[in-house]
């Protein structure tokens, strides 16, 4: 990482104008990630990128606060090589039952943070309350914690096998509720992290979600603000 006072103008072709703070552009060696100050359009990040992912040279404004890592950067530098390793992101969050990892995967506001309050009252470790990344290995599917927290501020280096997929709703009950493979699987994929202004990498993360979404168990999760989800879990998802 470095610093300067001013961005010079580079001569690329416009990839990608995300219309709020950042836009990607391409060059003949890769990738340029630029942040920008909406209204003035003036840049305080710059990120030049291999063509493979795997090179990042990050520059700041000089005037920017160290250690900052504004979004998407943090996506983008993660989701490609975990991608290219078989692997994507989720919103969701996740707990350790048994050994094995429960993941609930839901938009902002559907309780990530409530359910990973609810399950570690009762014991249970939690990998996140708001992103989780799944990958396979030569023993099956694993989902990892992630440094990203929800409101919650938990996060987990582990990792475990995966036991299971919900797509996550409140409701004034706990249950357990099945469905259509298809119509679960498509609402994971709503909740996945799909980076769409790459479309290289974005071709991996949607062949590995078809995989992925064919072989793990996929359920729905009514719950509620009330104790006793554990027990509902080890009893009708294992």
């Amino acid at each position: 990482m470095g610093s300067q006072h001013e961005f010079p103008p580079i001569p690329a072709r416009a990839l990608h104008e995300s219309r709020v703070n950042w836009r990607i552009l391409g060059h003949d060696s890769g990738r340029i990630l630029e942040l920008y100050h909406p209204p003035s359009g003036r840049i305080y990040c710059r990120a030049l990128v291999s063509s493979a992912f795997r090179d990042w040279d990050v520059l700041f404004r000089r005037e920017t606060p160290r250690f900052s890592m504004p979004h998407p950067l943090d996506q983008l530098i993660w989701i490609p090589p975990l991608a290219q390793a078989g692997g994507v992101f989720l919103h969701a969050c996740g707990a350790v039952l048994d050994g094995r990892a429960f993941v609930f995967a839901g938009h902002s506001g559907d309780g990530k943070t409530t359910l990973a309050q609810l399950l570690e009252d009762e014991g249970l470790p939690i990998l996140s309350d708001e992103r989780i990344a799944l990958r396979r290995d030569e023993e099956g599917y694993r989902a990892y914690g992630t440094p990203w927290p929800g409101e919650g501020e938990r996060v987990s280096s582990a990792s475990h096998p995966l036991g299971a997929l919900f797509v996550l709703r409140k409701a004034e009950e706990h249950r357990i509720l099945e469905a259509p493979r298809h119509v679960l699987a498509g609402e994971i994929v709503a909740r996945s992290i799909v980076p769409y202004y790459l479309p290289e990498v974005a071709d991996e993360v949607l062949t590995t979600l078809a995989r992925l979404l064919s072989e793990v168990p996929l359920h729905q999760l009514d719950f509620a603000r009330l104790p006793g989800l554990a027990s509902i879990l080890e009893g009708g998802a294992l």
